[in-house]
């Protein structure tokens, strides 16, 4: 191939010849496009919730996430494989985003890339706002520091030009900023909060200025001053995991979540439910609808399985998951807690790639609470003793948690 040739959507054939002579041919089922008379291009993202890929990889539960843009974020595509555009973000820096989340803007289009402004920070009643003003509306990630407690933003296509921060007294929860030119066009925001803990943020834009909105640390770490958002995974059509007596997880699920629910509400906490029956929602229109609530912390309950690739016998016991390391620590307080009803250790287990897991915005865990698929854990499952002990030490665990934050901050 030239530098020049056009190629679309074409699969790679692969030959291999032995000494004999003999040749085996085999064909890629990706597909591969070069296009030099129309990239690089500018798109911008569209749809619920566009993401960045880290590659093309992929499983269950889809390709790792790198990021969660909004509607409206200009990028820079310099090629495609499959249906999925390839994005510029820095020098040594790539991303992938499918191409149904893209609308492609006139050939000709200036590549997106801005200047920083000036900074401020303010706050209100629930949450501090970091906005930094740019140009354009450029691509982000995000990720987390602990120890001591960071949060990162990562803006790609973005130049230092910021000479002044102001930061307003009605601010709280934001302690420092700082920011890095860590490589060409590749400007990092640092974040410092007062607490240890981080109790969300999201990030967003008004017009072309970045918002990062911080969430205030509730006023009391009592459980009966919060608020919970308890996901049952599944429901209707998408009935999940299936025992061997017929027992389907979307069943085990609501029984647990409405248990939970009521030894909550018991402590005195406001819960709300993703689902109140048997019916079938999204996973992106729960995550909405938990956002939209006002909650404090989100629990999804779920029973695993070991599927049709592992003996159901051996493959037992309990697991949580999360995805930010910031809200890890949540996670292991409820795994230390179900392993008290004495089920085997699967693990405590990190940027596992789920929904209702990738919201920076709230403290979440889900907690798979005993494999459906294993006769004996089946067996627990459907008995309303063992589903209200999950319940129960669930609770237990989210009180250690709660007591956890409480004494690293007098330590503090």
């Amino acid at each position: 191939m030239k530098d020049t040739d056009d190629l679309s959507n074409q699969p790679v054939t692969f030959k291999l010849k032995n000494q004999e002579g003999y040749v085996a041919e085999k064909q890629t089922k990706a597909e591969v496009s070069f296009s030099p008379s129309i990239f690089p291009r500018v798109g911008t993202t569209k749809g619920d919730r566009p993401y960045l890929n880290y590659g093309l990889g992929t499983n269950r539960l889809g390709g790792a996430k790198l990021s969660f843009l909004q509607p409206g974020i200009k990028l820079k595509i310099n090629g495609k494989i499959g249906n999925q555009y390839r994005v510029k973000l820095a020098q040594n820096l790539e991303a992938w985003i499918p191409e149904d989340q893209v609308e492609l803007l006139p050939v000709g289009t200036p590549i997106p890339k801005t200047l920083t402004g000036s900074w401020s920070i303010t706050g209100d009643k629930k949450y501090d706002y970091l906005q930094v003003n740019l140009n354009e509306k450029i691509p982000y990630s995000t990720h987390q520091e602990v120890d001591p407690t960071r949060i990162i933003i990562d803006l790609y296509g973005a130049v230092s030009n910021s000479n002044w921060i102001t930061q307003r007294l009605n601010s709280v929860e934001i302690k420092n900023v700082n920011y890095e030119q860590i490589g060409k066009e590749h400007f990092r925001i640092v974040v410092e909060p007062v607490h240890k803990q981080v109790w969300g943020y999201g990030i967003s834009y008004r017009g072309n200025n970045l918002i990062i909105k911080i969430k205030h640390q509730p006023k009391s770490l009592r459980i009966n001053r919060l608020k919970f958002a308890v996901d049952a995974g599944h429901g209707g059509r998408n009935k999940g995991a299936l025992g061997a007596t017929g027992l389907l997880e979307k069943d085990v699920t609501l029984k647990i979540a409405k248990d939970l629910k009521r030894a909550l509400e018991a402590k005195g906490a406001k819960v709300i439910l993703t689902r109140n029956s048997d019916g079938y929602s999204l996973n992106s229109e729960r995550l909405k609808t938990v956002l939209n609530s006002g909650a404090d912390i989100l629990i999804s309950i779920h029973a695993n399985s070991a599927g049709m690739s592992a003996d159901p016998v051996k493959a037992a016991g309990t697991s949580t998951y999360y995805k930010h390391i910031c809200f890890r620590p949540l996670s292991q307080f409820i795994y230390k807690r179900m392993l008290k009803l004495k089920l085997k250790p699967f693990g405590n287990i990190g940027s596992f790639n789920f929904t209702l897991n990738s919201s920076t915005e709230i403290p979440n865990v889900l907690v798979e609470t005993a494999f459906i698929s294993n006769p004996s854990g089946e067996m627990k499952l459907m008995s309303r003793r063992f589903r209200k002990a999950v319940a129960r030490q669930i609770v237990h665990g989210v009180e250690d948690f709660l007591r956890s934050v409480r004494k690293k901050q007098l330590n503090h």
